[in-house]
């Protein structure tokens, strides 16, 4: 069975100035699960896949599945039908949002997070398993089930017979995405065999989501508590909270960022990389690329699919 490991980081090459708090990733162990956890998991894949074209939201079904079976009947909470405006009292709704709180509270992790994906995988998956390929690193970095539910979640969500695009131009992403996530030369070819600093990137490839997003939802998620004035009756969950983000937050810099940036509740190690691949980025003269540096030519625009989006196939200075 899957299982999602929060927190935690022994692989070669990790490094992190912050424990791993709030780091997230899923586990596959064959022994995991009785026959009939097995296949309750099995019909909720199937129920999925029957209803993707309705329902294309997975509902995070497996990640709550993980949490019941820790606290059987937490997420099976009654409902409170409202007919009219009449039944809409101060009672009702204290004892909707207590429901709602309740519910949230069997979602939030031991390390004070809620976990979500925010990963873009539609956008990221076919540049991440080609540049994988070209690296012939795919067995390395994939086990064996991930790249099976990395072809199942493909199979549930592509869209056959049109091309998911602005129109712009008649190549599917599979193609357009190409030149954006492998390292080519400016004079063509791929770039050298995979370096010390590239290898220590593999161990993060099995990451959901961006270093940074779960200090974000913490955040928003401690406001919305408060705003309920409930927060008397929920007090650990806003203290397993508060936890995650003392932890989590570069605390000793904020007083010399700007306030957008301190707006973005920057990670520790958000911050630590961030500085690394920002000086990383350096050119010969002196300016930074905004992601990556420039290595190929301006004409690639041309294959660009985003109407939204001008000059995002290669970066510039």
């Amino acid at each position: 069975m899957w299982k999602l490991v929060l927190s935690q980081g022994n692989e070669p090459w990790l490094k992190s100035v912050n424990h791993n708090i709030g780091r997230q990733y899923w586990e596959f162990d064959p022994e995991d699960g009785t026959p009939d956890e097995r296949a309750h998991l099995e019909t909720l894949r199937t129920e999925f896949h029957e209803n993707r074209f309705n329902v294309k939201q997975s509902s995070d079904l497996l990640m709550r599945y993980q949490y019941e079976r820790g606290h059987p009947g937490h997420l099976k909470l009654p409902s409170q039908k409202v007919r009219s405006e009449k039944d809409i009292t101060e009672d009702v709704v204290a004892n909707t949002l207590r429901k709602a709180l309740r519910f949230y509270s069997t979602l939030q992790a031991e390390d004070g997070q809620w976990p979500g994906d925010y990963g873009g995988p539609l956008f990221l998956l076919p540049g991440l398993v080609i540049s994988l390929w070209v690296m012939g690193v795919v067995d390395v970095v994939l086990p064996n089930e991930h790249q099976k539910e990395i072809c199942r979640y493909a199979y549930n969500h592509q869209v056959l017979g049109v091309y998911d695009w602005s129109g712009n131009n008649p190549l599917p992403p599979e193609i357009w995405i190409l030149p954006y996530s492998l390292p080519i030369h400016p004079g063509g070819g791929v770039l050298a065999p995979l370096t010390k600093d590239q290898i220590a990137h593999l161990s993060l490839m099995l990451d959901m989501g961006y270093n940074g997003s779960q200090l974000w939802d913490v955040a928003f998620s401690v406001q919305a508590i408060l705003a309920t004035n409930l927060d008397d009756e929920y007090g650990s969950m806003l203290k397993k909270a508060n936890s995650f983000i003392k932890v989590s937050q570069a605390a000793l810099l904020l007083s010399r960022m700007p306030s957008d940036i301190i707006g973005q509740a920057i990670t520790r190690d958000q911050l630590f990389d961030a500085v690394n691949f920002i000086l990383s980025l350096q050119n010969d003269a002196g300016g930074f690329p905004s992601y990556e540096p420039t290595r190929s030519y301006a004409w690639l625009e041309v294959i660009n699919p985003a109407e939204t989006f001008r000059d995002i196939i290669i970066d510039y200075q």
